[in-house]
């Protein structure tokens, strides 16, 4: 069987975006992890278990939820939103100012630091879980307040879609990557050129400036993550941002 859902992974940084008199993107943070696999990425088509997240619920943001598009034209009607700050800042008014949250306490994720081989992560979002299937298939966006100015040129914000048997007999594998390399995602990985500082990287996926429903400075156009596996055997699942 193959599953394939939309997943919205928003990442908030620094910067600011004024939106005036578009339509946002709504968000609702009272979903548990569990919630949001069985009901919303996975619909009930597949048993999944050990389900686990981790977020910033307990630094001050809560950075795992629903979302739906509204009345916005925004690309997916609905789907999960990860987030290295606070949800809600993602959409449902306008914000003026600077989307500068994540308290410096909150770690990062050293899976994702080791399958990505970067390092010093913080603010990391996760959603796991064990299942067995033959393919795993989730459409997502990187939306980001570093697309701004010519942070993309030295910093970055990373996803990762890791996956290994669940017997840990092999590490996590990223899926998650710029269509035709092995290039990761992330906004230092796809952004067009950017005079004076740096040269475009994967330009074609980059979807845009201040699209006007989200809160967001800019993000990339929709992109698949498929996890091809062996029927009958438990996989761990990780999605993960930092």
């Amino acid at each position: 069987m193959s599953i394939s859902k939309k997943l919205l992974l928003l990442t908030l940084f620094i910067n600011c975006l004024v939106i005036n008199g578009q339509q946002l993107i709504t968000t609702n943070s009272n979903y548990t992890p569990t919630q949001l696999l069985e009901d919303v990425l996975l619909d009930g088509c597949i048993s999944v278990s050990n389900i686990s997240s981790q977020n910033g619920a307990g630094y001050g943001s809560n950075s795992l939820g629903y979302f739906e598009d509204g009345s916005s034209a925004f690309p997916f009607s609905n789907g999960v939103i990860l987030s290295t700050g606070t949800i809600n800042s993602a959409g449902n008014s306008s914000v003026t100012g600077n989307l500068n949250e994540g308290s410096d306490t909150w770690p990062g994720d050293t899976d994702i630091e080791t399958a990505l081989n970067i390092s010093n992560t913080y603010n990391a979002t996760t959603l796991e879980f064990v299942s067995a299937n033959n393919t795993l298939s989730f459409d997502y966006i990187l939306a980001s307040e570093e697309y701004y100015n010519e942070n993309p040129c030295y910093h970055s914000d990373y996803f990762a879609f890791l996956i290994k048997p669940a017997d840990n007999s092999a590490p996590y594998t990223n899926v998650a990557l710029v269509p035709g390399s092995n290039s990761i995602v992330g906004t230092g990985t796809i952004h067009p050129q950017i005079i004076g500082f740096c040269n475009a990287q994967n330009a074609n996926y980059f979807g845009g400036y201040a699209m006007g429903d989200t809160n967001y400075n800019g993000r990339t156009t929709t992109l698949n993550a498929t996890a091809t596996i062996t029927p009958n055997t438990l996989y761990h699942v990780k999605i993960v941002i930092a």
